[in-house]
């Protein structure tokens, strides 16, 4: 039997185009489409309350990327992307279940927090809530990038209801731990032992120490493995953006200040022949091939953002700016409210 994949947005992004579609044509076909791939995901939900990596239709229940029934999955954005379409199905139709749905997640990100010397999440877990190994670099440990996607989970739970003050205490604890935990630089490294904080990596399922003589000397030396993971990377301006923007959305301060240095960035890092970004890091990744070209969504959605915040600043100088996150969440949101705009939320 073939997997059914969640994370990747394999499920979510095709769902958010139809309703555009449907919005945009008045095909009731595509609202149908889109509505049996929102099924599709809410039953997919784990009994814990979390979402798999995949969803295993032999055996009718979610999986982890080795086939642990039920565990849980934060990497690659399979949390973020459930509770958008478990929003998209609640507005769409008003049944409660949806909305339901969402807070069984919420609390699932809530209780999956690493805990030890950590404050954050895994990439992904069992059914039991403890983290689990994946792929074979990708270790049962606290994880940057995890902490990062489910950190814009709780802006996102919080934004649907403010008035639960759960989601921003855990948002302001995460913040707290993050500053007291960084180096001078403000980075951390993508990986820690939750238990005693201790920097690692993994590779062919063997655990590395970065503070154990020649662990790490050995993987810079012998592996294809990740470089960009064997130094600290950035984390705490990261989180402090995050945060904010549970406050303030996408017109806090920190995120309208960021956003031209990073656009800059982008525009310099973009290959003038194509029009399009090589990532280098894929020729010395794990699971990689060699260099690859790519169309990075990211950078093109900085950029629209960028191109809105300066016509606003040129049309109403000095009026409080509003910046629109551009990917297609936001949009099959306005397709929403557009076919259903008698909704209380509206």
């Amino acid at each position: 039997y073939p997997e059914v994949k969640l994370q990747d947005s394999v499920q979510a992004h095709p769902i958010q185009l139809l309703l555009i579609l449907a919005q945009i044509t008045g095909d009731k076909t595509f609202l149908d489409a889109a509505i049996k791939g929102g099924e599709f995901v809410y039953r997919a939900q784990n009994p814990n309350g979390s979402w798999s990596h995949h969803w295993d239709p032999q055996h009718k229940h979610g999986a982890t990327v080795r086939g642990l029934p039920r565990g849980g999955e934060i990497n690659d954005l399979a949390m973020n992307d459930a509770i958008d379409i478990m929003h998209l199905m609640y507005l769409l139709t008003g049944e409660k279940r949806f909305e339901q749905a969402m807070d069984r997640g919420g609390q699932w990100i809530l209780d999956a927090d690493t805990g030890g010397k950590t404050v954050g999440w895994a990439q992904q877990y069992d059914e039991h809530n403890k983290p689990t190994v994946a792929r074979a670099f990708e270790p049962a440990a606290w994880c940057r990038t995890a902490t990062l996607n489910a950190a814009r989970l709780l802006v996102t739970l919080h934004q649907q209801k403010p008035g639960d003050g759960r989601y921003l205490r855990k948002l302001e604890a995460l913040k707290k731990w993050a500053h007291e935990n960084v180096d001078k630089n403000g980075d951390i490294h993508e990986y820690l032992e939750p238990q005693t904080g201790r920097a690692l990596l993994m590779w062919q399922d063997k655990v590395y120490y970065a503070d154990k003589p020649g662990d790490y000397e050995y993987l810079k030396n012998n592996t294809p493995t990740s470089t960009r993971n064997l130094n600290p990377r950035p984390f705490i301006q990261d989180v402090d953006r995050i945060v904010a923007m549970a406050y303030d959305g996408y017109n806090s301060e920190e995120f309208i200040n960021w956003l031209p240095t990073r656009v800059k960035q982008e525009l310099a890092s973009q290959n003038p022949d194509c029009g399009m970004w090589v990532l280098p890091i894929f020729s010395n990744f794990s699971g990689s091939i060699g260099a690859a070209f790519t169309v990075k969504c990211n950078p093109v959605d900085r950029m629209l953002q960028h191109i809105d915040l300066q016509r606003q600043r040129a049309q109403s100088p000095g009026k409080t700016l509003e910046i629109f996150e551009k990917n297609p969440m936001p949009q099959a949101l306005q397709a929403v409210k557009a076919m259903n705009p008698k909704h209380p939320v509206f």
